[in-house]
């Protein structure tokens, strides 16, 4: 009995929270249709596609539009997402969080980069630089590469590249933890 009553109340729980909403549903299929169609769909288009009649989405079609988030081409009579529906999008996503995220992370990388480029910049300008460089392996590819994109090599890192070689090189094996406690004067 207990288990009767058990898959009664499944049941029944399951049929309150499937709601129908047709008209609701065809607003959302019209969305999903015309975000594939760059150029557009005329209403007969778009009930072909869904396979709906005309009648079935006409209704929906002029509040859609009415309330910007379809927009009716007066040429071409196209239908295409509006940019009512980009605003909400914009609105809904953490756009602003993932800048304030990564803002402290860009300036970091920024002023880490900054005095090597800076300082590499002026030395490539001195006589002494050179010669001290033109000391090194003139025959390794490697070394080459170096003084041709010492500069501009600096200027190409990103944040992904210092994570992807963290985590290449610096293990989560034993680490030194270092604390520096101030001492009190006497």
């Amino acid at each position: 009995m207990a288990k009767a009553k058990k898959k009664a109340d499944v049941k029944s729980r399951a049929s309150k929270t499937l709601y129908s909403a047709p008209a609701l549903e065809k607003g959302f299929d019209i969305i999903e249709l015309l975000a594939t169609a760059p150029d557009g769909l005329t209403s007969s288009e778009i009930a072909q596609r869904l396979g709906r009649s005309l009648s079935e989405i006409f209704r929906i079609l002029v509040v859609m539009e009415r309330r910007s988030w379809l927009h009716k081409s007066s040429e071409t009579d196209r239908y295409s997402v509006g940019y009512h529906m980009l605003e909400n999008a914009l609105r809904a996503t953490p756009v602003q969080a993932l800048s304030t995220t990564a803002a402290p992370l860009m300036y970091e990388l920024a002023r880490a980069t900054t005095p090597i480029v800076s300082n590499n910049e002026r030395n490539r300008k001195l006589n002494n630089y050179w010669a001290q460089m033109l000391q090194g392996d003139l025959d390794d590819p490697r070394y080459l590469a170096l003084l041709r994109t010492g500069v501009t090599g600096y200027q190409e890192v990103t944040a992904a590249d210092v994570k992807a070689m963290a985590k290449r090189w610096l293990s989560k094996g034993p680490t030194l933890q270092i604390q520096v406690k101030g001492t009190s004067k006497p």
